[in-house]
């Protein structure tokens, strides 16, 4: 066994967390987390030890490059500068072995999900066929790690496909985390940046929306549910043709509307009735004839919710209280259908106490409009009543042959007990 064991894999799991992802360092029960890091070959727990090191930083969040006179690195910023939404745009980093001794690739990371990563390895120049991890991969009973040997070079080739991002104005910071062993190897951090430029205008509910989304908001899964989109070009820009419009369909609709802006494309998005509860997130792409065939996609976002619910849940708990002294509760019933009277009313009151005794007779309730398609059951417990525990239920009752009869549910215990 190794020394200091218990903090080398606490060490080692962190480390594991950060490289690999917690599908791999918390695989599931204990048994399973130990049959993974006991077996370990010693050269292999050599290894895990240095990336367990590797990430022993102060500040994980804000690391910088441990200059080492191992590697040779290329400029470890990029300014991509503006790069027009749907476009890609790649930068090259470099890491050469000027040790006289192999450097192990521990693990690496990256912050930006646009971005991609191409690993090569080459020695003056010409490529060199070697398997390529860049985590490290469990193969039997050991780890396979990228070497490189001395005079050997890492290249790294990042792009960035804005086509993943929003379709608006803004900045994003990218980040590349290289973490070797030997430790003396040193810690790399590579950085890019580049700012996104939107190809067109775009108008929702929100004049001056934050993301390409048309926000449908919280509705009755009985309702259908309006939006609005607009799609034009910048100012002083050319104007552009919608040659497609892929995502509707029956529940998903467009109904075109004369536009705001000059050369717009304005619709009245329809969605709905939906018929169950859930959230909602499609996505509307439209083809334009724009350069490079660009295609903006606008997500219809919203949360479809059932007819009938309670806030800010479905009970009138009366919890801990002395049952010597009056009590009441209540809870907000929001009904969402366009129905101008939905009949409430409360059917019956059922409560016992341990033992099945029945003391309803203790307790009274009503349901009273409380605003625009909002009601209030008040539960009021009146009193008098002996023991350690009560449990019941009101049954409140509708005209609507969905929710006929609905069973909102309470306890109570005495403090005097």
């Amino acid at each position: 066994m190794w020394r200091g064991a218990s903090e080398a894999r606490h060490r080692l799991r962190a480390c594991l967390f950060r490289f690999i992802g917690p599908t791999f360092a918390f695989p599931g029960p204990r048994a399973r987390l130990l049959a993974v890091m006991s077996p370990i070959p010693r050269r292999a727990s050599s290894l895990l030890l240095l990336l367990a090191g590797a990430c022993s930083q102060k500040d994980a969040t804000a690391p910088v490059t441990q200059a080492s006179a191992w590697l040779a690195i290329s400029n470890t910023d990029h300014d991509l500068g503006d790069i027009a939404h749907g476009r890609k745009e790649e930068c090259i980093f470099t890491v050469k072995n000027t040790a006289a001794q192999t450097v192990r690739l521990a693990g690496m990371r990256q912050t930006c999900t646009c971005a991609t990563q191409e690993l090569s390895i080459t020695r003056a120049g010409q490529p060199i066929e070697r398997e390529i991890h860049m985590q490290p991969v469990l193969r039997d009973g050991g780890f396979l790690v990228t070497t490189l040997e001395p005079g050997e070079q890492l290249t790294l080739k990042v792009t960035v496909d804005t086509s993943l991002r929003a379709g608006l104005d803004h900045h994003e910071d990218g980040k590349l985390e290289l973490a070797f062993e030997p430790e003396e190897a040193g810690h790399i951090v590579f950085g890019y940046h580049f700012t996104i430029r939107a190809r067109m205008r775009l108008l929702t509910h929100d004049q001056e929306p934050r993301s390409p989304t048309v926000e449908l908001g919280e509705f009755s899964k009985s309702q259908e549910v309006l939006g609005v989109l607009e799609l034009a070009p910048l100012e002083g820009a050319k104007s552009f043709r919608i040659l497609d419009i892929v995502g509707t369909d029956d529940l998903l609709k467009l109904e075109k509307k004369n536009p705001l802006l000059p050369g717009g494309y304005r619709w009245l998005v329809r969605y709905g009735p939906r018929g169950e509860p859930g959230p909602v997130s499609r996505v509307l792409s439209f083809k334009t004839d724009l350069e490079d065939d660009y295609v903006m996609n606008i997500l219809v976002d919203g949360i479809a919710l059932s007819n009938l619910s309670f806030v800010p849940a479905a009970r009138l708990d009366l919890n801990r209280f002395d049952w010597s002294q009056p009590k009441q509760t209540y809870v907000t019933v929001i009904y969402r259908k366009p129905i101008p009277n939905p009949g409430f009313a409360i059917g019956r009151i059922k409560v016992e106490k341990p033992g099945g005794v029945d003391v309803s007779r203790y307790f009274e309730a009503d349901v009273t409009e409380a605003g625009a398609s909002r009601w209030q059951i008040t539960l009021q417990y009146l009193g008098g009543l002996d023991g350690k525990r009560f449990d019941g239920f009101v049954q409140l009752k509708t005209a609507d042959p969905e929710h006929k009869s609905t069973l909102v549910r309470f306890t109570g215990f005495n403090t005097k007990k």
